[in-house]
């Protein structure tokens, strides 16, 4: 009885949205304008943001972190990975991703904090000072390892920020302004 019911309803909802649909899109002649026109000057561009591209996930991720920058380098589009640096260790797989990503001319490595731990998620909380040691202690160890894993002392910084959450305050922006960070 209770499975006939539920179905019941689930046949009622499916004729209501058929009918919203005929509704707007028939009946009311809806359809979006081909020949919409926009009063903006400015060319507009959009990068795609793809967040967490971490070592400290599992090793069934990368494919998929490959694929996705093969996409992007193939096609020649733009598109910004954000990460943890504490999370560059020595995992060879994840640091052979992440080195295709550095060198692509069409990826944005964006800093995310250092760790990613609680204070972090609270960092717009913090002073000034300890906000800037954490970016500054982010920005010493993806040096630190991009030098050990490309054996080389010229290491280029990330120039973008994201804090974890999106949560930004004055001090925030100082703290990675301060790093060289936008």
């Amino acid at each position: 009885m209770k499975n006939k019911k539920s179905f019941l309803i689930l046949i009622f909802l499916a004729l209501v949205l058929i009918i919203i649909n005929l509704f707007y899109f028939s009946i009311m002649n809806f359809t979006p304008k081909e020949n919409i026109k926009s009063n903006i000057q400015n060319k507009i561009y959009v990068v795609p943001y793809m967040g967490d591209i971490d070592g400290d996930v599992s090793d069934d991720w990368f494919f998929f972190y490959q694929k996705v920058l093969d996409f992007h380098n193939k096609n020649k589009i733009p598109i910004t990975f954000s990460f943890y640096p504490v999370s560059i260790r020595n995992n060879e797989k994840f640091n052979e991703i992440f080195v295709e990503m550095y060198k692509s001319k069409y990826v944005d490595l964006m800093q995310k904090g250092y760790k990613g731990d609680a204070l972090e998620m609270k960092m717009e909380t913090l002073p000034l000072g300890q906000q800037k040691e954490i970016i500054q202690a982010g920005q010493n160890h993806f040096k630190e390892k991009m030098q050990e894993i490309l054996n080389t002392d010229y290491v280029r910084l990330p120039v973008s920020y994201n804090q974890i959450g999106g949560k930004f305050n004055n001090n925030t922006m100082k703290a990675a302004e301060s790093a060289g960070l936008k």
